[in-house]
């Protein structure tokens, strides 16, 4: 499936030559049981995906973040710089010592005695951090939960296809190299293969070439690709690849999945930005 071209397929004896190359017939499809020698040889129709991420490595991903690492940078500063200040300048009478040294005496405070609390400002910022840091990877591994549950459905779909002359109802991933497959309008094209017979087929590639326009199915055309659908019409098909050999198949192998930013993601760091500014502005001023 390489090369979809009618006429190498026309020099090699058309597809009844390729039904005899895989151990198939048209007219009775696979015969026997051999179903293990076959997907150890031709490969099953699944394509094995990476495991999903851990809501840690979510976590720690959300948290590598170029701005929420300068906003932790800033509350690290921020509370470091509060502790120092605190001591050099008031010492352990302060009256507004840190939480850790014990209960806070409020009592005859004055405006200048406010350089014990200046750690709260990092704290706030970091607290931010924090729940950011959650929420993305929380949200993250939804997403990622849904995705994984919508495509176990469409792999797990039923097909109908014809095995030692009669006709069976199988699990997409089930379907060997050589099986003859059945497919009506709107059924997903679930491996690659050669049109056998087809009535007034046309389906839609666009999500393999990008073209919106749907491609008739004839002895002209008889190349038929997964991933696409058919819209009018049904045929009947030899299955000629599956898995990750066939062409979707191979871009789902080759897929690398890069996390960005989550839209959550970004209205939150802009929230954090507009709230700590507004409540702090003299520690804004100076990150």
């Amino acid at each position: 499936m390489e090369e979809k071209s009618k006429a190498k397929l026309d020099e090699i004896g058309g597809v009844q030559a390729v039904a005899r190359g895989v151990g198939s017939s048209l007219k009775r499809g696979l015969t026997g049981n051999d179903d293990v020698r076959r997907k150890a040889k031709y490969g099953t129709n699944k394509v094995e995906r990476p495991a999903p991420a851990t809501y840690v490595e979510l976590f720690v991903e959300a948290m590598q973040d170029t701005t929420v690492l300068i906003l932790l940078t800033a509350a690290l500063i921020s509370i470091t710089l509060s502790i120092i200040v605190c001591y050099l300048d008031l010492g352990a009478g302060c009256p507004r010592k840190p939480l850790w040294s014990g209960p806070v005496d409020l009592k005859g405070t004055t405006e200048d005695d406010d350089s014990c609390m200046g750690w709260l400002d990092g704290a706030a910022i970091l607290g931010a951090c924090l729940l950011i840091g959650n929420i993305t990877a929380w949200n993250e591994m939804s997403k990622e939960k849904q995705f994984r549950g919508l495509q176990a459905q469409q792999d797990d779909c039923a097909v109908v296809v014809r095995r030692n002359g009669m006709e069976v109802r199988v699990s997409a991933e089930n379907i060997m190299v050589g099986d003859l497959v059945s497919l009506d309008t709107g059924a997903k094209v679930p491996a690659d293969g050669i049109l056998i017979k087809g009535n007034a087929c046309r389906m839609d590639e666009s999500a393999m070439t990008g073209e919106s326009d749907t491609i008739p199915k004839s002895e002209e055309h008889p190349f038929i690709v997964s991933g696409s659908t058919v819209t009018d019409g049904d045929c009947t098909y030899l299955v000629v690849a599956v898995g990750e050999y066939s062409e979707w198949g191979r871009i789902l192998s080759e897929l690398v999945s890069e996390r960005d930013d989550t839209p959550l993601q970004d209205k939150l760091t802009v929230r954090v930005h507009m709230t700590h500014t507004a409540a702090f502005p003299r520690n804004a001023q100076v990150a």
